[in-house]
């Protein structure tokens, strides 16, 4: 039998090497936490305004990439969402609305839903971001920066 004893690290105790380390580990490894929200925002704009989403397809850091199929037979464009409205309580909820407000257009909306989806993630993509929620949810790691 072996036994082994190995040094646990905070990041913040981490060297800048294996800091970076860290960060690249998380960063490639991350996904768009608020995505399951932002679809729940739309569904819910979508359903209060009479449109059917068919299928969709999100690249949630290339919104050119991203596509929405959808039939708008039924919509109501003179529908006025206040923007007081709470669609489900998440920040999307007021870019969906003032987009609609504003346009009355779908794609539009859709567009800018998009647009500030993908700055919501790269913003969780940045070393500040993944840092603090590395520290916050107490993470540790060994002395190269591989998480423990």
């Amino acid at each position: 039998m072996r036994t082994e004893t190995i040094k646990i690290y905070s990041f913040d105790e981490l060297s800048e090497e294996a800091k970076e380390n860290a960060l690249k580990y998380q960063r490639e490894n991350w996904h768009y936490y608020w995505g399951y929200e932002a679809i729940k925002s739309l569904e819910a704009f979508a359903k209060l305004i009479g449109l059917k989403i068919n299928n969709y397809q999100i690249d949630w850091l290339n919104p050119q990439a991203s596509y929405f199929k959808y039939d708008d037979t039924n919509i109501n464009k003179d529908f006025y969402l206040h923007a007081e409205t709470e669609l489900t309580g998440y920040a999307m909820d007021y870019v969906i609305l003032r987009a609609w407000n504003e346009t009355k257009s779908i794609n539009e909306t859709l567009n800018r839903f998009l647009w500030n989806c993908c700055a919501d993630y790269e913003e969780q993509l940045t070393d500040e971001s993944i840092e603090e929620y590395l520290d916050h949810n107490d993470y540790e790691f060994t002395e190269d920066g591989t998480i423990y």
